[in-house]
């Protein structure tokens, strides 16, 4: 085990040691964020830990709760990579037990996806006494004011797989106050499937041209080469309302047809001079 009640040392109100299964959930506490020590986690759930730790870091949502923090051990002081409890949550959602071949293994997954988070809410806010069909007041206040920050954060994404971790995470906390979870479409938006942002996109610069303003600095035929603010000013003008944001770049790096070539300096055709443009592949 990496740490035991005995090595807390002189500050255990910052750390716990939740009893889970046959393991412990070590957490920390920042102020009036909690943390959870991820590696002994992994470990229990059979895991691989670098393989677990480079998925977090890539996932969008997850990795906004990693930390490095000083934790106590049997040998003392020492780094380890911490994610915030809601993150924690989330990242055992994003777990596939069926990938898990072993039932046992696969079995360890399911119970902590079902009963971890609760596990650590509980420690920190209070556990209904047996048989009591409520929550101490102190824990239902908390867990309320949880799902109004889930939700609060939840309107203000629109990265789809996020959204549906985020709403995983308030649907589990609702049942566990009784209330309806509220439908995922009803707080915010997804952001639109690549395809669709193209379509339009392409639509819109084809409406622009064929009023007579020509956007393509390229002076190879085959190419397509034109300024990000020169379309947005040109979308802008005829009231065409599809901003230059992330989620355009992402689709345009991704298109087909035309193709995405590169987002570099280009000799202008339209005018003496380099010109910063996304360029696209237009002919075979």
């Amino acid at each position: 085990m990496l740490v035991d009640n005995a090595s807390l040392g002189s500050d255990p109100s910052r750390f716990s040691l939740i009893p889970f299964e046959d393991n412990h959930i070590m957490t920390a506490r920042e102020g009036a964020e909690i943390f959870v020590v991820m590696k002994p986690i992994v470990a229990a759930l059979a895991l691989q830990w670098e393989a677990q730790f480079k998925r977090i870091k890539r996932h969008s949502a997850l990795s906004r709760g990693i930390s490095l923090m000083e934790i106590p051990s049997a040998g003392g002081r020492q780094q380890a990579v911490v994610l915030r409890v809601e993150q924690f949550h989330g990242w055992l959602v994003t777990l596939n037990p069926d990938r898990v071949r072993d039932p046992v293994r696969r079995e360890v997954v399911v119970r902590y996806q079902a009963h971890a988070f609760r596990a650590v809410f509980d420690h920190f806010h209070g556990k209904p006494p047996a048989g009591a069909t409520a929550q101490p007041v102190s824990g239902r206040i908390a867990l309320q004011n949880q799902v109004l920050k889930l939700t609060r954060h939840l309107q203000q994404t629109y990265d789809r797989g996020e959204r549906r971790i985020v709403h995983g995470m308030i649907d589990g906390m609702c049942q566990d106050l009784g209330i309806p979870t509220p439908a995922l479409d009803t707080l915010g938006r997804d952001a639109p499937e690549i395809t669709d942002i193209l379509t339009s996109f392409w639509a819109a610069l084809e409406q622009v041209r064929a009023a007579g303003i020509d956007l393509n600095h390229s002076r190879q035929p085959s190419l397509l080469a034109f300024s990000a603010k020169e379309v947005q000013a040109a979308f802008d003008e005829a009231g065409i309302d599809i901003p230059f944001d992330m989620a355009l770049r992402r689709a345009l790096r991704a298109s087909r047809m035309p193709a995405f070539v590169a987002s570099k300096t280009v000799n202008s055709r339209l005018f003496n001079g380099g010109k910063s443009c996304w360029v696209f592949r237009i002919q075979p």
